[in-house]
């Protein structure tokens, strides 16, 4: 710990995560996405540095995790990602949920995959290669019944259901090794770990709404550029709680191109602007883009609002002065590999 000694206990306490906890638990355990912060963290971080009905941002949002702890501690909350998918699985999640809604979204599940048993619909384009083809076929006829259904809350979830299941149903090795391999999968696999994923998805979002604050707003999630926040206002924000990108650790264009492409998402925002993207490691300029994104976090905190980054690279503190905000205080610990994880928090000065 460093830095001012109350608020040093205050991040150190937040990062404490109990053994054995995956940080699965409701919501946050429906969809795979790389680098999530942990959901104990993200609540204690809410909890700790803002108050009930104050707004809440995480400007790298990913599939929501800040955003889902944010509303259910009764806070407002705003999230932006470059990553269309990020912000599709995020706005789906980081809502007040019902018992009723979660049960009605299931039963367009079952719907769908009963319809899709006689269908006939087209599969995706350059798509043929990654799948067998009864598992091609399965998945083309799921998504085409998919795209009948009416736009709305319960489409979302159809479609993240789809997404959540491709990767196992295809060739490709994991959602973090792209190579192809060979998987037994029986004909009726895909529609009934589909139906299977609903069930659970049902009961992860009523479980999870009996935890958010009565009257509680669902979040705001936007597709956009943390290192321009564009659609924040200035002065705005109480509380920033965030994972900034590692530098040359992770690709999400290329991990997330093949869900992109079955669920007409355009990836385009992300290979243009993608920070710290592993095939770009040997590219400069990553410390330019998390100044220009910590300086658009002090044009929209309001004075004395603070930001609470989880980062593996402590040298935002360095940046933190020309980007107009203060160092307060860190917590660091130990990740696997001999790496070290850090809490930092900034403040806007008043």
């Amino acid at each position: 710990m460093r830095g001012a000694p109350a608020a040093a206990e205050k991040c150190a306490r937040a990062f404490g995560v109990p053994p054995g906890d995956d940080g699965r638990a409701d919501v946050h355990g429906f969809h795979v996405y790389p680098a999530r912060m942990h959901p104990r963290v993200a609540a204690a971080l809410v909890a700790t540095f803002s108050a009930p009905g104050e707004l809440v941002l995480d400007p790298f949002c990913g599939s929501g995790t800040v955003l889902a702890e944010a509303i259910a501690a009764g806070r407002r909350a705003l999230g932006m990602d470059l990553n269309p998918l990020a912000a599709l699985l995020a706005g789906f999640k980081a809502r007040p949920w019902t018992a009723a809604r979660a049960q009605a979204m299931l039963t367009r599940a079952r719907a769908v995959v009963a319809q899709a048993a006689s269908a006939h619909h087209d599969a995706p384009r350059d798509e043929s290669e990654w799948f067998e083809p009864h598992m091609l076929r399965e998945l083309a006829n799921l998504r085409g019944q998919i795209l009948r259904e009416p736009a709305g809350e319960a489409r979302t979830g159809l479609e993240l259901i789809l997404s959540s299941i491709l990767t196992k149903l295809s060739r490709q090795s994991s959602d973090t090794r792209i190579e192809k391999t060979r998987k037994q999968l029986a004909r009726g696999f895909a529609s009934r770990l589909y139906l299977r994923k609903a069930a659970e998805l049902a009961e992860r979002l009523s479980a999870y709404g009996q935890r958010v604050v009565a009257d509680t707003a669902a979040a705001r999630v936007l597709v956009g550029d943390a290192r321009r926040l564009d659609g924040v206002g200035a002065s705005t924000v109480a509380l920033v709680v965030t994972s900034p990108p590692y530098r040359g650790v992770f690709d999400y264009l290329r991990q997330h191109e093949r869900r992109a492409r079955w669920l007409g998402l355009d990836l385009a925002p992300l290979l243009r602007g993608e920070m710290g993207a592993r095939r770009d490691r040997d590219r400069g300029g990553f410390a330019d883009d998390m100044l220009r994104a910590l300086r658009a976090l002090a044009r929209v905190l309001r004075p004395g609002g603070q930001a609470a980054l989880v980062t593996g690279d402590d040298a935002l503190v360095r940046l933190a002065p020309s980007a107009g905000l203060r160092f307060v205080a860190a917590a660091t610990q130990p990740r696997p590999q001999g790496r070290r994880e850090h809490l930092l928090l900034l403040e806007k000065p008043r």
